[in-house]
């Protein structure tokens, strides 16, 4: 009985490390997708920290450097300011695989720094004649 609990464990542990990189793959290409647009520098693995549990994935990122042209291009006629730097200093992340279309991510975000300036206003319409 001991043996076949040690056999099974193992199983167990060769199953879970073989599906560990997938999922990191598929969570950093969903991370990509979402949330880089909008930084400096993709995504890359070891940029954050992914516990996976039955149904739910749990990520932890640090540091992210938010990309102020990128910002400022979908904001330049919504706001009168414009984004001159930004930081994130920490972002958790809940997301329910088992349910990605009714369940909800969670998204927990730590100490934001923004360096806000007053925007040039945008140009007018060219004249049409």
């Amino acid at each position: 009985l001991v043996c076949a609990r040690m056999a099974l464990d193992y199983l167990w542990s060769v199953g879970e490390s073989l599906w560990r990189r997938p999922q990191n793959e598929l969570l950093r290409f969903f991370l990509n997708h979402n949330v880089a647009p909008y930084l400096r520098s993709p995504i890359q693995r070891h940029d954050f920290d992914a516990k996976f549990q039955v149904g739910v994935a749990h990520v932890h990122f640090e540091h992210l450097d938010i990309d102020e042209h990128k910002v400022n291009a979908k904001l330049r006629h919504v706001l009168p300011y414009a984004l001159r730097d930004g930081v994130v200093h920490g972002v958790s992340i809940a997301i329910p695989w088992g349910d990605l279309y009714d369940g909800e991510v969670v998204v927990d975000i730590d100490d934001v720094q923004l360096t806000l300036c007053t925007a040039a206003p945008p140009p007018p319409p060219p004249a049409t004649a």
